[in-house]
C-alpha cells in the first residue's frame, strides 16, 4: 500500500482528526488509522479515543493498490505530527509492506511502526445505520455549543443527568444545577443529539476545520455524527443518561423586567465585592426612587448599594409591587460573559420568599435563555 500526498494536504488531514486521538498510552486510540477507500484510488485517515471519533478524506494518490495488498495501516499521531514538523512542503510517500510503514520525504525516509489495523474500531456500520436529521448553518452550531459549555456541569458520578446539553424539539437544554439555560437554534429541530460536556472542546475544534457551511447531523440510537460536506467528520457515543424535564417559562410573560446597562452591572460587581467577606456571593437587587440600585453585605458597615443605569423597566398587569431580592454574583458574572449586548435583560418573578431571574438574548436569529434561582 503506497499513499503520495502533498505535505499541507496531510497536516489539513491530522489538524482535523487531531481532535478525536488518545495523547496518552500506546494502544491503538494513540495512532492514526489510513486506510484505502473506494475502489483503491482514494484513502481516508481515521482517529478514536474514548467517546469520540473522526475521519478525513485524503487528498493523494494510492499508487497501484490491488487485491491482496494490505489495506490500512496505523502510525502513532505524536510520531507521525513531529515527522511533519521535520520535513519540507514537498511530496511525501506513505507506503506500507505489511510490516512496518515507510515515511518518505525529500530529506530522506523514516519508518514507523504500526500495529494491527484490525484492532482499530470502526464505525462503518453505524454510519450506515445512522439516519441523517438535521442539516444547519455551523456557525449557529458553534455559538450555541459555545454558550452551552459554561452551564454543564462537570460532575459526571454524581449528577450525570447534568453533565450534558440535550436538544429537544428545536431547543438546547443545559444546567449545572444553579442555573439552567436554552437556546433555539434555526435548523436544528428533528434532532435529539445529545452532548457530554467534555466533548464539546473536541466538537468545536471540528467546526471551526468546516467554514461557514452546513452541518449534517446524523443520529444513531448510540451515535451522534457531525459530516461536513466532503464526508470529514466527528462522532461521539450517546451518553446513556438524559437531560432531566426542565420547564424555563420559556413562553410566559415576566412579572417585572429590567434592561440594565451590562457594563454598569459588571463594573458595580467589581466594586461590591472589594468591601465584601469573599465567601459571601449574594448580590442584592432592589428598585429605588431613581430606578435600580445593586448591593453586597461589607465586612464593614453592613449593606452598600450603588445605582445602576436602568434603560427600560415594566410590569405585568397581574404583579405586586417588587422587593429586594439576591442571587449570586458568581452565576451573574457567567450569564453576562455569555451575553453579547450593551444592555441584558433582567426578567424577574417572585413565588413564595424565592424566585427566580431570566434573562433573553435574540443573536442572529437564535433565541438565548437564560435563568437563575434567588438566593434565599
Amino acid at each position: 500500500m503506497k499513499i503520495l500526498i502533498a505535505k499541507q494536504d496531510l497536516m489539513d488531514a491530522i489538524k482535523l482528526t487531531s481532535t478525536t486521538i488518545s495523547t496518552t498510552g500506546s494502544d491503538i486510540s494513540t495512532h492514526y488509522l489510513f486506510r484505502v477507500t473506494g475502489d483503491g484510488t482514494g484513502a481516508e485517515v481515521l482517529s478514536q479515543s474514548n467517546r469520540v471519533f473522526s475521519s478525513c478524506p485524503l487528498v493523494c494518490q494510492v499508487v497501484d493498490h490491488t487485491d491482496g495488498e494490505p489495506s490500512a495501516f496505523t502510525v502513532e499521531g505524536k510520531r507521525l505530527q513531529m515527522w511533519l514538523s521535520a520535513v519540507e512542503d514537498a511530496a511525501l510517500t506513505l507506503e506500507f509492506d505489511g510490516e512496518v510503514v515507510k515515511a518518505t520525504a525529500p530529506v530522506g525516509d523514516q519508518q514507523f511502526a504500526s500495529l494491527d489495523p484490525e484492532m482499530f474500531p470502526l464505525w462503518d456500520d453505524v454510519l450506515k445505520e445512522a439516519a441523517s436529521t438535521v442539516s444547519l448553518e455551523t456557525p449557529r452550531l458553534f455559538g450555541a455549543l459555545s454558550h452551552l459549555r459554561s452551564f454543564i456541569s462537570p460532575d459526571d458520578t454524581k449528577t450525570p443527568e447534568f453533565s450534558l446539553t440535550e436538544v429537544r424539539d428545536g431547543l438546547f437544554y443545559a444546567s449545572d444545577k444553579e442555573t439552567a439555560t436554552v437556546v433555539g437554534v434555526q435548523g436544528i429541530k428533528g434532532s435529539t443529539i445529545r452532548i457530554h460536556g467534555k466533548n464539546i472542546p473536541a466538537l468545536q475544534q471540528f467546526l471551526t476545520l468546516c467554514g461557514d457551511g452546513d452541518i449534517e447531523i446524523l443520529e444513531h440510537d448510540r451515535f451522534a455524527i457531525y459530516r461536513r460536506g466532503d464526508g470529514a467528520l466527528f462522532g461521539e457515543s450517546r451518553f446513556s443518561k438524559a437531560f432531566p424535564m426542565l420547564d424555563v417559562g420559556r413562553d410566559r410573560e415576566d412579572q417585572h423586567y429590567w434592561v440594565l446597562s451590562k457594563e454598569g452591572v459588571e463594573t458595580g460587581i467589581r466594586f461590591l465585592r472589594s468591601g465584601a467577606p469573599h465567601e459571601d456571593v449574594r448580590l442584592f437587587f432592589r428598585p429605588s426612587e431613581a430606578g435600580v440600585e445593586m448591593g453586597m453585605t461589607r465586612m464593614v458597615g453592613g449593606q452598600k448599594y450603588l445605582p445602576v443605569e436602568c434603560v427600560e423597566s415594566g410590569a405585568s398587569d397581574n404583579s405586586d409591587d417588587l422587593d429586594s431580592f439576591s442571587i449570586s454574583y458568581k452565576n451573574l458574572e457567567k450569564i453576562l460573559s455569555s451575553y453579547k449586548g450593551d444592555t441584558i435583560r433582567f426578567g424577574i418573578n417572585q413565588k413564595g420568599k424565592g424566585g427566580w431571574v431570566r434573562f433573553d438574548e435574540s443573536r442572529s436569529g437564535d433565541d438565548y435563555l437564560s435563568i437563575v434561582a434567588w438566593e434565599v
